[in-house]
């Protein structure tokens, strides 16, 4: 949630915190995010392009490198 993320996805900080990822995906790609946690679970790092909503409710193509850190968190 730096600077950046927010002004290209047109949130506050604290309002882009706020949101899960699962409501910054598209609906129908729910299954595939679960998919990916199931993944990221097992220790395995991805790097895959989602289609984030912005607060307008248009959506951006980014690519992510993620895993989980040792904490638990992406």
């Amino acid at each position: 949630a730096n600077p950046a993320a927010c002004a290209m996805l047109g949130y506050t900080r604290d309002e882009l915190l706020a949101r899960t990822v699962a409501e910054l995906v598209r609906p129908e790609e729910q299954d595939r995010l679960h998919a990916l946690m199931a993944d990221l679970a097992e220790g395995r790092v991805r790097t895959e392009v989602w289609e984030i909503r912005r607060a307008n409710g248009s959506y951006v193509p980014l690519e992510f490198n993620v895993r989980f850190t040792p904490d638990g968190h992406w």
